[in-house]
């Protein structure tokens, strides 16, 4: 069932935000604010958590073995310096 919600007080300003955002997203200002909600509302992104447990298992592995070093992931290429890279070797002024 819906359900509705009735803001009071609400500063000219935000609402005036709010009316340009629906126009630029080409909605109604009852769905821009229905999007915002629902935004709003969803879970947290489960990277936090990720973010812990890598850290967590770093810390227990130098507990465990302080021989041993923590390893760095090397972040993959953005797909703007392959296709560049590509296109170098495409046009004979790059490695393979």
């Amino acid at each position: 069932m819906p359900s509705v919600i009735t803001v009071r007080n609400l500063d000219p300003e935000v609402k005036q935000r709010i009316q340009d955002q629906a126009r630029q997203h080409g909605r109604s200002m009852e769905a821009e604010i229905r999007s915002i909600l629902e935004q709003a509302a969803r879970p947290e992104p489960v990277t936090a958590d990720l973010a812990w447990a890598v850290e967590r298992f770093r810390v227990t592995m130098a507990e465990f073995d302080p021989a041993w070093e923590p390893f760095e992931f090397e972040r993959p290429p953005s797909p703007d310096a392959t296709e560049s890279r590509v296109l170098a070797v495409w046009q004979g002024q790059g490695e393979a």
